[in-house]
C-alpha cells in the first residue's frame, strides 16, 4: 500500500467533505427558514450557529473511520487505468458518500430517516455539490507527488523511474529478447540516420510530456531537427520534441504502453509515429500521425519492411537472432 499517496488522497476527500457539507447544509437550512419565516437574519441565529458547529466538529469526528477506509479506496483509485476525470469522479463520489453519512444522520436524526423523500434535500444537494467542489480542488493531476519532487528523487535514484499519473513507477525488468530487439533497432536506425539531421536515443533518454505532465523512458527515441529540452535540474534535462517514440512490449508493461502511455504520447506536438514491437513474435505496429489523424498499420510477414521515421527497416533484420518462446518480462 502506498501510504503517502493514499494518505493525501483520503485526507483531501475527507477535509473537502467535512468543510463543505456543514456549510452547504446550513445555507440550505437557512434558505428553507427564509422561505418559511421571511427573514434572512435567521442564518445568524444562535440555533443556526450551533447547528453549524455541531455539524462541523461532531460530524468530522464521526467521519474519521470513513477517512481511514478512504485511504484504501484512494490507493486503488490511483492504480486504475482510467483517465483523470473518471478517477476523480469515482474517488469523490464514493469517498464523499462514505464521509458524509455521519452528517446526514446528524441532520436527519436517525439513520433510516436519510432514506425518506422529505430529507432528500439534505443528501442529494450537498453530496453532488461536494463532489463538484472536491473535483475543483483536485484539479491538479497529482495531489501528492509533484513533478519537482519526482525529478529530485530521480536525480538521486540508483535505477530509472517513470512519472505516471502522479506516481513514481520503477522501470520493469527487460528480457534477453528485449535487449536484442533494442540493440538491432539502435544499430539499424543509427546507420540509416548517418548524415541526416536526426538522432536515435536508447532507453536512457528521459521524455517529458508537458501536455499530460508525465515523464517516460521509451525504449528508443528519434529526434529530428532542433532538440528541445525541459531543464529538470542542474544536471538533468528531458526531451520535449521526439519525432518517433518506440516501445518494445513486455507482459508487465504492454497494457500500460498501449493505453495510458499512448494517450499521452499522442498529445506531443510534432510527434510523427508511435511504434510497438512484440517480443513474442515478429510483429510491428505503427501509429502514424497523418494531419492529426492516427493511422494504425501492422507488419508481421517476414518480407515486410516497415518505415520507421525516414528509415526502411526489414522485419527480419529487426528480429535478427531473437529467439521466441521464453519469458519476456
Amino acid at each position: 500500500m502506498n501510504l503517502p499517496a493514499t494518505f493525501r488522497y483520503g485526507t483531501l476527500v475527507w477535509l473537502t467533505s467535512i468543510v463543505a457539507v456543514p456549510v452547504l447544509l446550513v445555507i440550505w437550512t437557512a434558505v428553507d427558514k427564509i422561505m418559511k419565516n421571511g427573514s434572512i437574519w435567521k442564518i445568524f441565529s444562535k440555533d443556526g450557529l450551533e447547528f453549524a458547529v455541531i455539524m462541523l466538529f461532531v460530524g468530522g469526528i464521526l467521519s474519521i473511520p470513513s477517512w481511514i477506509l478512504l485511504m484504501w479506496i484512494a490507493d486503488g483509485v490511483v492504480k486504475l487505468d482510467w483517465n483523470e476525470w473518471e478517477r476523480k469522479l469515482l474517488l469523490f463520489g464514493v469517498g464523499s458518500l462514505l464521509t458524509l453519512l455521519p452528517f446526514y444522520i446528524l441532520n436527519c436524526g436517525d439513520f433510516l430517516n436519510i432514506f425518506e423523500f422529505k430529507n432528500a434535500y439534505s443528501i442529494i444537494l450537498p453530496y453532488w455539490l461536494t463532489i463538484t467542489f472536491g473535483i475543483f480542488l483536485y484539479r491538479m493531476p497529482n495531489p501528492f507527488i509533484t513533478l519537482k519532487e519526482y525529478f529530485n528523487f530521480e536525480l538521486q535514484a540508483d535505477r530509472r523511474h517513470e512519472f505516471i499519473d502522479g506516481r513514481i513507477v520503477a522501470m520493469a525488468y527487460t528480457s534477453e529478447q528485449h535487449g536484442k530487439i533494442a540493440s538491432n533497432l539502435n544499430r539499424l536506425l543509427g546507420n540509416c540516420l548517418i548524415g541526416k539531421a536526426c538522432d536515435v536515443y536508447s532507453g536512457d533518454r528521459m521524455l517529458f510530456v508537458k501536455e499530460c505532465n508525465q515523464v517516460f523512458y521509451p525504449d528508443l527515441l528519434i529526434v529530428c531537427g532542433e532538440h528541445k529540452f525541459h531543464q529538470a535540474g542542474p544536471k538533468m534535462k528531458a526531451t520535449l520534441n521526439p519525432s518517433v517514440v518506440i516501445e518494445i512490449l513486455s507482459d508487465s508493461t504492454e497494457h500500460l504502453d498501449k493505453t495510458s502511455k499512448t494517450r499521452c504520447y499522442k498529445k506531443i506536438p510534432g510527434l510523427r509515429q508511435i511504434v510497438f514491437f512484440s517480443q513474442k513474435e515478429q510483429h510491428v505496429r505503427i501509429l502514424e500521425n497523418e494531419d492529426g489523424k492516427w493511422v494504425d498499420t501492422e507488419f508481421y510477414e517476414p518480407e515486410d519492411i516497415p518505415r520507421i521515421g525516414d528509415c526502411d527497416l526489414p522485419l527480419q533484420e529487426i528480429y535478427r537472432r531473437v529467439e521466441f518462446g521464453e519469458s519476456n518480462g
